[in-house]
């Protein structure tokens, strides 16, 4: 019964990674995050980048980019199969949006 249930934990976890949408409530969580790494600084701008989105294979860059030194204080490249329609919708005309808070 317990190799049974372990099989069955594992086709779970490969199924939920085998197919991932990226959420922009998940961009949102990961800024909430390092809120305290954006305000040491007034020049740390959150920000997406959509790097492939045309190949039906998502990469986004997320990132606390500081405008004045024009280094990246903190990142994450995320691939998924696809975004949800707010990040969509965000990313419409532009390659690159700012979060505002």
């Amino acid at each position: 019964m317990e190799l049974f249930e372990i099989i069955i934990g594992l086709a779970v976890c490969f199924a939920v990674s085998a197919f991932f949408i990226l959420l922009f409530a998940d961009v949102l969580g990961w800024f909430e995050a390092r809120s305290t790494l954006r305000a040491s600084d007034a020049d740390n701008i959150a920000v997406t980048i959509k790097e492939c989105w045309d190949s039906g294979n998502y990469r986004t860059v997320q990132g606390v980019f500081n405008t004045r030194t024009s280094q990246l204080a903190d990142a994450r490249r995320v691939k998924s199969q696809d975004v949800d329609d707010e990040l969509r919708r965000l990313h419409a005309d532009k390659p690159m949006v700012v979060y505002q808070e």
